[in-house]
């Protein structure tokens, strides 16, 4: 499912032609929606990032500071494209803000700039399946 199908759900939910699959998925108010779907993603990644805090949201879109295990700090912006770096808030990064590079997912955006993120991930994976063995 896509992010986009599910924050129409929550926001339309008798529209929904698909209500049986999503439903037990939308918890949130449309007002509170993206506030707490980059929260709930931003901790599934905790171990690849030294901490965060959601410093905005509202019903089209929530913004969270993150600190990458390398030291910089950035701010994501979750919309219903997806999430994307904040270029107006993080000086050094692309300024293209007509276009910003969105992603699907917050894992994708990480892997794509946070080296230690990538390492930490495999890491993690590597242990969860010695455990498994």
């Amino acid at each position: 499912m896509r992010l986009i199908d599910l924050y129409n759900y929550c926001r339309f939910p008798h529209a929904s032609s698909n209500r049986s699959s999503v439903g037990s998925m939308c918890l949130s108010t449309p007002a509170s929606f993206f506030r707490d779907e980059m929260h709930r993603a931003l901790d599934e990644q905790g171990f690849g990032i030294r901490s965060f805090t959601v410093t905005s949201s509202n019903s089209r879109q929530a913004v969270a500071s993150v600190l990458l295990l390398e030291g910089h700090k950035i701010n994501i912006c979750l919309t219903s494209q997806g999430y994307s770096v904040d270029a107006e808030k993080n000086p050094g990064m692309s300024r293209n803000t007509t276009n910003p590079i969105i992603h699907e997912t917050l894992e994708a955006l990480l892997q794509n700039l946070s080296p230690l993120y990538i390492q930490k991930r495999q890491e993690t994976l590597f242990a969860a399946l010695e455990n498994l063995s």
